[in-house]
C-alpha cells in the first residue's frame, strides 16, 4: 500500500470514525476517560505508538520485499531543539546530505 495524502487523510477518518464510535459505547464504563476533542489535543505526544499500530494492524504482512524511506523528517529549528517537548527522547540530531536536522 502506498501512503499518498488521500491515504493519510482517509486513515485519520477511519480512526476519527472509532475513536467517536469508542465514545459512545464505552463511556459508561470508564467514565473518567478522555474527550474525544481533548484525545486529539494530546494526539502528538502518542504519535510514535500510533504509526506502530497502523504498521501492525493496518497496513498488512510483509510480502517478503521491503523499502525503506530514509528521507528526513524534521521537527523543529536547530534553534529551538532544547525547548522541543513533544518528541523529548524520540528525535535526534542526524545529518543528511542536505545538512543537519532534528528530528527522524
Amino acid at each position: 500500500m502506498e501512503i499518498t495524502k488521500d491515504n493519510i487523510t482517509d486513515i485519520f477518518c477511519i480512526i476519527d470514525d472509532f475513536c467517536e464510535e469508542y465514545d459512545k459505547d464505552i463511556k459508561d464504563l470508564f467514565p473518567r476517560q478522555l474527550s474525544y476533542n481533548r484525545f486529539v489535543e494530546l494526539e502528538s505526544r502518542v504519535c510514535l505508538e500510533m504509526m506502530l499500530f497502523l504498521q501492525l494492524f493496518c497496513f498488512g504482512r510483509c510480502t517478503g520485499i521491503s523499502f525503506v524511506d530514509s528521507t528526513c523528517v524534521p521537527v523543529c529549528h536547530d534553534k529551538r531543539i532544547t525547548r522541543n517537548k513533544v518528541f523529548k527522547g524520540y528525535a535526534e540530531i542526524g545529518k543528511s546530505t542536505m545538512g543537519w536536522y532534528f528530528g527522524f
